[in-house]
């Protein structure tokens, strides 16, 4: 026979609110996500079209073998649009990086590969540009790194692209030595100092592999 009988009740009305703000909070931020790579997109497209034709224009003035005074405003146009050019590069490439999730855990690559990559995506520039790209890796170097392999393409690219932009038609290496327990990339012979938003934008992608920029420029990342 039942003597007693017990009920309980829950009020579950507050937890639903907030499992249902929270489902709200992800789908906003997939829309902004889906927002921001859709303009970037239209950036990339509406921004780098006008200024590969800017650059077009130059070099056809310079090919025409001009009177110095137009082969100096063509070099000056021609430098301005490309300028222009890898900032707009330079954005993407972040954007890019840290809109993306976190790599998994253990993520690794090769130094050597991503570094040939990194030459290798950039080579037409450096062509047009008179620069020889090449590279010098220390001895001991491992085989591997623990840092994800698309997030240091991007950060030797913004570093080599630096080199490029300030370079004198000739060789351009891009050294990767030991150093204080991590990876140091370096450029020879040393640019320039990077400009203000080109060194943030560095300093990000490295903070993201967990290393920094420092003076030079160089990237010193740890080996893991």
């Amino acid at each position: 026979y039942v003597h007693f009988w017990v009920a309980i009740q829950r009020d579950t009305t507050e937890r639903h609110a907030k499992e249902e703000a929270l489902r709200q909070a992800i789908a906003a931020q997939a829309a902004a996500d889906r927002a921001r790579s859709a303009f970037l997109a239209s950036v990339s497209h509406e921004m780098r079209t006008p200024l590969n034709a800017v650059i077009g224009l130059a070099d056809a003035m310079l090919a025409s073998n001009p009177a110095p005074e137009v082969a100096d405003y063509a070099r000056l146009q021609r430098e301005a649009g490309q300028a222009l050019l890898d900032g707009v590069q330079t954005m993407l490439d972040y954007a890019e990086i840290v809109s993306a999730p976190p790599a998994e855990a253990g993520a690794h690559c090769s130094p050597y590969r991503v570094t040939l990559a990194t030459l290798v995506s950039l080579g037409d520039d450096a062509e047009r540009r008179g620069v020889l790209l090449n590279t010098d890796f220390a001895p001991g170097l491992p085989p591997e790194m623990s840092v994800d392999p698309d997030s240091l393409l991007v950060a030797l690219r913004m570093l080599l692209r630096h080199g490029l932009r300030n370079s004198q038609p000739g060789p351009l290496v891009l050294r990767a030595v030991l150093a204080d327990a991590g990876v140091r990339f370096s450029l020879s012979p040393a640019p320039a100092p990077m400009a203000e938003v080109d060194s943030l934008a560095l300093a990000g992608v490295a903070a993201r592999l967990g290393g920094r920029v420092e003076a030079g420029p160089s990237l010193w990342l740890p080996l893991g």
